[in-house]
């Protein structure tokens, strides 16, 4: 069941969405454009579009009650940051992005890229709430359209 966000969902999660940015600038140098963000509350396994996306699932821990979200993004982006930590060249990337088949370095890479995205999101989320709140990366999965 979806349900709509509120307008403060959107004020947090645009906020997570920019200290990410800034982490993985600061980080490994990768400038990053969010598009087509869409927000919701669900209770099912997130929808995504054609081809391989990744699902960059958060643990997150508020007023003593634990909740889990996830940042859905493509193959293709999460490999570029994966890429960067790891040192690979971009010929690398490119294979492994159209193969669609992850080695356990590559692997190894998503997991420091959602380290990063738990990180960030926890802070974003203190700064903005201002309570005891916090978040954790729970690792990634690949999701494929149906």
């Amino acid at each position: 069941m979806s349900v709509s966000s509120t307008g403060r969902d959107r004020e947090l999660i645009e906020a997570s969405l920019d200290r990410i940015r800034s982490e993985l600038a600061s980080v490994v140098g990768l400038e990053v454009e969010c598009e087509d963000l869409q927000i919701s509350r669900d209770d099912q396994k997130p929808l995504v579009g054609d081809g391989v996306h990744l699902s960059f699932k958060l643990g997150l821990l508020a007023q003593g009650e634990q909740r889990q979200g996830c940042l859905v993004m493509g193959l293709a982006p999460a490999m570029e940051a994966a890429c960067l930590f790891l040192g690979r060249s971009e010929t690398e990337r490119s294979h492994a992005v159209e193969k669609a088949e992850l080695d356990d370095e590559w692997k190894e890479g998503l997991l420091e890229v959602a380290s990063v995205f738990g990180a960030a999101v926890d802070v974003a989320l203190r700064d903005e709430i201002g309570i005891d709140v916090h978040a954790c990366s729970e690792g990634c999965q690949g999701v494929r359209s149906g």
